[in-house]
């Protein structure tokens, strides 16, 4: 669904500025979402850190008692597999986090495809969306048509008959249908090699 269209037939546009754009309602809302879920896995790296850093500590207290009859080895044997548990934990907050984040990413990445940007620079020369309309890829009309009218060209068929008078670089004229009192010089790009049987 078009929500809002940025050009006017005849605007003259930049290569990636906003044509229209498309309804982002669901992904808009996904995004909230994640960010907030964002939020928790960030929280969770932090209470994680904090256990072990607590662990840690206290593992650091009881090996650095001097006598072996203060603290049983059980009790040493039993922290150190909370500093390892704890360890595992940050790492698995830490895995969360960085899902979030990628999904958050990838949601950001489909909201930024319903931005329909110029693929060039150019004119605007016909438009097919209006806003409350749908555009498909598959419309039998392109939804909107860029073309660069600062340089008209032209493709001009030579008869077979004539084609062994063609030189590359020579000098032409054109006119417009209907009148020919205004000539227009035509400058000489290229010869396209395609032949195609006379019609």
């Amino acid at each position: 669904l078009v929500t809002s269209v940025a050009v006017q037939v005849g605007d003259k546009v930049a290569k990636d500025d906003l044509l229209f754009e498309l309804d982002g309602r669901e992904l808009r809302a996904t995004a909230g979402t994640q960010r907030a879920d964002l939020a928790v896995r960030r929280a969770g790296v932090e209470v994680a850190k904090a256990k072990l850093a607590r662990g840690q500590d206290m593992l650091a207290r009881m090996e650095g008692i001097k006598d072996s009859r203060a603290v049983s080895a059980e009790d040493l044997a039993a922290r150190r597999h909370e500093v390892s548990l704890a360890k595992a934990e940050v790492t698995q907050a830490e895995a969360l986090l960085a899902s979030a984040e990628a999904a958050l990413e990838q949601t950001g990445l489909l909201l930024k495809r319903l931005e329909i940007r110029a693929p060039r620079a150019g004119s605007v020369l016909q438009l097919n969306v209006r806003v409350g309309e749908y555009a498909s890829p598959s419309a039998r009309m392109p939804a909107l048509v860029l073309g660069d009218i600062e340089v008209l060209q032209a493709r001009v068929d030579i008869d077979e008959q004539n084609a062994l008078n063609l030189r590359p670089q020579m000098a032409a004229k054109a006119f417009v249908k209907g009148d020919a009192s205004h000539a227009l010089d035509l400058d000489f790009i290229r010869i396209e090699p395609m032949m195609i049987p006379k019609q």
